[in-house]
């Protein structure tokens, strides 16, 4: 079986064929991303739960708190590959999940601290 066909094996590799004028020394990019040990049901299953549980919390009991160790688990074995510069990396997925929400709470902290927006009831800062 060819290993790119295989839910083992997602692999994105987009590839820059011409240098962008901001980029004139450059001769391209690339970006080598894979992920290994995916179980698609399980994480499916997972999802749906998780979904089903934002727009039910209001009518049975959220659930959260047991969807997330559950999400862990079912992602333990899976890790994500990934070059920077000449050396090969690779983390478990559910870290990058962790840092992607992590830096994403801190740029719209950021960006509500410096103003760009303001919310209904932050009108007397």
């Amino acid at each position: 079986m060819n290993d790119l066909a295989s839910p083992e094996f997602v692999a994105i590799e987009p590839r820059a064929e011409r240098p962008l004028p901001e980029q004139a020394g450059s001769s391209g990019w690339r970006l080598h991303l894979r992920v290994s040990g995916y179980r698609p049901i399980p994480s499916t299953v997972a999802a749906l739960a998780i979904y089903a549980n934002f727009f039910t919390h209001y009518w049975i009991p959220d659930v959260r708190w047991l969807l997330a160790p559950l999400l862990i688990l079912i992602l333990r074995r899976c890790r994500v590959h990934f070059t920077v510069g000449p050396r090969r990396y690779q983390m478990p997925l559910s870290v990058s999940f962790v840092l992607i929400g992590l830096f994403l709470w801190a740029a719209e902290n950021a960006a509500t601290f410096l103003g760009a927006w303001r919310y209904p009831d932050q009108g007397s800062l």
